[in-house]
């Protein structure tokens, strides 16, 4: 309980615990949905020795603590008497910005945002571990060859190789779909026989001679089924979850 303290503060400022409708964290912030923001104090907030800033805007209210906001987000679910596996439960807002595109377009945002909140200290180090193997490789301190570049390149190149399957977790998570549905969903879209099916020689083609016009790889129960390179892709398994939800 290290922020104890700075955690009693926020909590008082953001409204009390009634005004909380959910909270999460990212990198370096604690994101707060709150019923009535206005019962906020943002201006005391933004005085609060450990507070860096307060960002209003996407449905949220984003309280800036810095890279140590995992301590801060735990002891804060503490003394505010959140349970550990308490989830954010979508709630309808009375306020006017539920309706119309813009309200549209903040909740795509905020759905994007809490997808990849989880994945996004591990997608860090993965990018500068592949940069640190990049450069040594262009300065020829190992080839592409070496054990250690493998090893390195496997490190930094897994979690984007299988993107799917952590997209399938998190968006499962916040469909509140069983985890492992999401999982298993991901597993399926970079299974090493689908991949396959895309360097194979395709059938037949179909909507020929129109912008749609496609190769089918395989068929399943005779539908011809369209093929891609799952690896690394986004929308297809959030697509995916979302129907499974």
């Amino acid at each position: 309980m290290k922020y104890e303290e700075l955690s009693k503060s926020i909590l008082e400022k953001v409204g009390g615990r009634e005004n909380i409708l959910s909270l999460k964290h990212c990198v370096t912030r604690l994101r707060f949905r709150l019923k009535d923001e206005s019962k906020a104090d943002t201006d005391g907030l933004n005085h609060l020795d450990g507070v860096m800033q307060v960002i209003e805007g996407g449905a949220q209210y984003q309280v800036v603590i810095g890279v140590h906001v995992a301590d801060v987000y735990a002891d804060f679910r503490k003394v505010a008497g959140m349970a550990e596996d308490e989830e954010a439960v979508p709630v309808e807002s009375s306020s006017e910005d539920k309706k119309g595109v813009k309200a549209m377009i903040s909740r795509f945002l905020t759905l994007i945002m809490n997808i990849f909140s989880p994945v996004l200290g591990v997608l860090a180090a993965s990018g500068m571990i592949k940069g640190m193997n990049s450069l040594l490789l262009l300065t020829h301190a190992l080839t592409d060859k070496d054990g250690t570049y493998i090893i390195l390149n496997a490190i930094g190149d897994s979690l984007f190789y299988f993107l799917p399957i952590v997209l399938g977790y998190t968006t499962a998570k916040r469909f509140q779909v069983k985890e492992i549905i999401g999982i298993t969903l991901g597993g399926v879209l970079v299974y090493p026989a689908i991949t396959q099916l895309m360097t194979a020689q395709p059938l037949y083609k179909i909507f020929v001679g129109s912008w749609l016009e496609s190769d089918v790889y395989a068929t399943f129960c005779t539908v011809p089924v369209i093929m891609q390179n799952y690896t690394s892709t986004v929308i297809p398994i959030i697509l995916a979850v979302y129907a499974a939800y």
